[in-house]
């Protein structure tokens, strides 16, 4: 079953892959550990993303999420219980 392409398989990922990028580049690094991915990617979205968003560099991972989220769509964003 081929799932490439598919949003809700590929956000997360996408989104992993911006937090792991903004960790590299905070700090020269400093806390860029799997550890530290996983602490930040379960703080909440409205915490997240203005953290993420005020970096340049992360603008193009971003944005499906940003227009979800100021459309009003965090209810689909939200994958935890």
């Amino acid at each position: 079953m081929q799932k490439q392409g598919d949003f809700f398989v590929e956000s997360p990922i996408i989104l992993l892959a911006a937090i792991i990028w903004f960790l590299r580049i905070y700090e020269d690094g400093r806390y860029c550990t799997f550890p530290h991915a996983v602490e930040f990617l379960n703080r909440p979205y409205a915490q997240i993303f203005p953290i993420l968003t005020a970096y340049d560099e992360l603008a193009n991972y971003l944005s499906p999420f940003m227009d979800a989220w100021e459309g009003g769509a965090q209810d689909q964003l939200q994958v935890r219980p």
